[in-house]
């Protein structure tokens, strides 16, 4: 059997004009690549116990780190039309990305499928953490994973522990000065309501950081009674965002942040919903 042969369209239309038999092969196409979806892992995530805190986190999973930039980010930013980068690192030396307004940041969570934390959810979640490191209860990964209480410890120090390295975060909650008062706005500001009870004033220092995470107001703010501490505080203003801080000198809770601030260490941590 002849071998087959490639040659080009020039020299088929000469055999066809010197009456030159020959029988086509029929070439396999093949497509061209697809572009694939690059989805993040969540697998790590840590896992609200069912019933913590009244049941109010059930099936939430919060990302142990703040969002670094992954292949999914691509998209993202051909969609914004800017650049993004991890500009900083945690005290654990994970990296992740700042230079994001408040705005930014919440819509970079719901851009990949995710949310973030309310004041309240993070209030929660760093009770959570305490337990935790403390060996009160058992927490595990989104995988299954029994999860380290010296690694719990490590990702709560991070978040509120006074220690070299500025890292900051943002909550998904703003603060908005109406006719009837004072207003807070969660899920991107489309969950609002009037601001009840908390603390209304200023402590620098302090409150103390257990008696905020394990009995905050619905709304995510010390009490009013709450005792003093060494976690500087700023209450809510108009037009400002809330976020967490710590650097060598103290850890804060800030509910005046500006929405418009830039910050190489200022990121967001992302959560998912699970059921």
């Amino acid at each position: 059997m002849a071998p087959d042969i490639t040659v080009s369209a020039k020299t088929l239309k000469a055999l066809d004009d010197l009456g030159v038999p020959y029988t086509p092969v029929q070439s396999q196409i093949v497509e061209p690549p697809q572009p694939q979806l690059v989805e993040h892992q969540t697998g790590d995530y840590i896992r609200f116990p069912e019933g913590f805190a009244g049941g109010r986190n059930d099936g939430l999973t919060v990302s142990p780190r703040r969002v670094a930039y992954e292949p999914d980010i691509e998209e993202i930013e051909r969609e914004w039309g800017r650049k993004l980068r991890d500009t900083s690192d945690d005290s654990l030396g994970n990296p992740f990305i700042g230079r994001i307004n408040w705005q930014e940041a919440v819509d970079l969570n719901l851009a990949r499928g995710e949310c973030s934390l309310s004041p309240a959810q993070g209030a929660d979640f760093l009770n959570l953490l305490s337990q935790a490191k403390n060996g009160g209860i058992d927490i595990h990964s989104a995988s299954g994973k029994k999860l380290d209480k010296k690694y719990l410890k490590q990702i709560f120090d991070d978040m509120v522990k006074a220690k070299s390295l500025w890292r900051a975060e943002y909550f998904d909650g703003a603060s908005e000065q109406r006719e009837d008062g004072l207003y807070i706005l969660t899920k991107n500001k489309t969950h609002k309501e009037r601001l009840r009870g908390g603390l209304r004033e200023n402590k620098t220092p302090g409150i103390n950081l257990e008696s905020w995470t394990q009995d905050p107001t619905k709304q995510g703010l010390p009490r009013r009674d709450i005792l003093e501490g060494d976690l500087y505080y700023w209450a809510p203003v108009d037009k400002s965002v809330a976020r967490l801080g710590a650097d060598s000198d103290r850890a804060g809770l800030y509910y005046n942040g500006n929405p418009a601030d830039l910050a190489d260490d200022l990121g967001i941590r992302a959560a998912l919903q699970l059921e």
